[in-house]
């Protein structure tokens, strides 16, 4: 049975059909919800085949709004609708000509990225968001260099005008540390604000990544000694340090924030912009312009954003504002937010898992509900239960933590049952732990290819990362056992590929010095 034929759960059904006002939806891992949200899309669609052309609750398939984490998520979700529209338009005669529009409009529809959506936007209206129309996006390796030269040039020339903020940091840690910390920093710079103690917190720390690492847990035994030096200090040392730190604080906050700014007008001078750019300058479109504000909110009618744990404030702030609302509040536009915060994964890239929570309590203030997908179709009944009772302990059941479990319900059937195998060691024998677990795991594979005759070709190893490879991939070698290591790069990420790219972007723009030393 296909996975389309699957009978929606009751949970599902209600995420489809219940379209009027906003809803959220806590989605569990292989909980359907790609399903849900095309056959929402299309769901709404359905309200209209029989309304005059002319009515106001007909929506047009460009007049949603779906949201999407990556492209590919996005071309997956728009191809999905267009086959669920195509078999509306063979099976649905009597309104045969709605659904033949419906596909034209899906051409038109704004099914991606929300930074694509800012990139449209901003793209629409360059002259209101002060842009050069002729902008683009910055390269991840180029937008590292070009942060790298900038800050160098802007440290110099402070130091050069005589800055008070440059000046004092410099002194206290010398021109090549201070620049290094600036580099570092501005990419997610996290303003500290001056406090009674700015010590305290990080003592707590480096007393827990102590005991995290005699507890052999620690991924840096390293790191958790080096931060052992703050905790252990007298407190009159860490009175003397907690002055320096206020006295600092300020020249910090100041020097930063200066920096941040010029990096950003040199971007937009350059008519470079990175994906952050697109998301504060969308906001600041809609913000500072009603009549595009009320242009771009009457152009949607139904607003569905997937993977809402991994959003971020500005995202929010956008959606809300498209939404007919203001920055803090949303609008009269229905929204559909799905998410589980127990996959947010990408907080390294500003994510805030905290979003999605606000988010349902801003709904939940208005009685608008969450709905939770908790039955799985994608993992085998043994493994799952497995998870369960794992996860319910490592994470937590109490719903007023930012991230707690939620266990799921198996609709696969029973499967393999899962083997555990726990190797406890002392924190300074981690190398011996990962030369057992290598001998380990060809020793069970040898037993399945012996006892059970499966192929090697037909195993998996699945590493949390890379550097953890070589000591399986040695017992692998001394076993005889065949192997081949697969990086885990699309693409668009190999080498040759990128070479490619890159060749191309200079043949197109050969004043990029850039792209001619990539190629070079």
């Amino acid at each position: 049975m296909s996975k389309e034929k699957i009978e929606p759960t009751k949970a599902q059904q209600l995420a489809t059909e219940q379209i009027t006002g906003n809803l959220a939806v806590s989605a569990g891992a292989g909980s359907g919800k790609t399903r849900v949200l095309v056959r929402r899309f299309v769901h709404i669609l359905k309200q209209g085949a029989a309304l005059p052309e002319a009515h106001p609750d007909r929506v047009s398939a460009k007049q949603i709004v779906a949201i999407t984490f990556t492209n590919k998520a996005a071309t997956e979700m728009r191809e999905r609708i267009r086959e669920e529209l195509r078999d509306m338009a063979a099976t649905d005669l009597a309104h045969r000509a709605y659904w033949d529009w419906q596909l034209q409009q899906l051409g038109e529809a704004h099914i991606e990225t929300i930074h694509a959506l800012c990139n449209s936007m901003l793209h629409m209206f360059p002259v209101e968001a002060g842009l050069d129309p002729a902008f683009s996006l910055l390269e991840e390796d180029e937008d590292k260099a070009q942060r790298l030269e900038g800050t160098r040039d802007f440290l110099r020339q402070r130091l050069a005008a005589g800055d008070e903020a440059a000046t004092a940091l410099a002194e206290v840690y010398g021109t090549q540390s201070l620049l290094a910390q600036l580099q570092s920093l501005v990419r997610e710079p996290e303003m500290p604000v001056a406090g009674e103690d700015l010590v305290a917190p990080y003592a707590a720390a480096a007393r827990a990544a102590e005991a995290a690492a005699a507890s052999g847990n620690a991924a840096d035994a390293q790191a958790a000694a080096n931060a052992k030096e703050v905790a252990v200090m007298s407190t009159a040392e860490q009175a003397w340090l907690n002055e320096q730190a206020k006295r600092l604080l300020p020249h910090w906050q100041v020097l930063l924030s200066a920096l941040l700014t010029t990096l950003a007008d040199r971007r937009l001078a350059q008519g470079r912009l990175t994906f952050d750019d697109l998301e504060t300058l969308a906001v600041r479109l809609l913000t500072e312009h009603p009549q595009v504000r009320r242009r771009m909110q009457a152009r949607f009618k139904h607003i569905m954003v997937d993977e809402f744990q991994d959003t971020n404030e500005r995202q929010r702030e956008l959606v809300y504002l498209l939404s007919g609302g203001t920055q803090e509040h949303f609008g009269s536009t229905p929204l559909f937010v799905v998410g589980d915060p127990k996959q947010s994964i990408y907080r390294f890239r500003g994510a805030e898992v905290g979003v999605f929570r606000r988010v349902r309590q801003d709904f939940a203030a208005q009685d608008y509900p969450t709905i939770s997908m908790q039955d799985n179709f994608r993992t085998s009944r043994h493994i799952l239960a497995a998870d369960n009772e794992i996860f319910a302990q490592l994470m937590g059941e109490d719903p007023r933590q930012e991230v707690y479990f939620e266990p799921l319900a198996s609709h696969v059937d029973d499967g393999e049952v899962p083997h555990f195998f726990l190797l406890p060691y002392e924190g300074n024998k981690a190398l011996e732990v990962h030369l057992a677990e290598g001998q380990l795991v060809a020793h069970e594979m040898q037993k399945l290819h012996d006892e059970r005759g499966v192929a090697y070709g037909d195993m998996a190893v699945l590493l949390r990362t890379l550097r953890s490879m070589e000591p399986i991939a040695a017992a692998l070698r001394a076993a005889g056992i065949p192997y081949m290591v697969v990086k885990g790069l699309g693409f668009f990420e190999r080498l040759e590929v990128l070479d490619l790219w890159q060749l191309l972007a200079f043949l197109a723009d050969p004043a990029d010095d850039l792209r001619l030393a990539s190629v070079l």
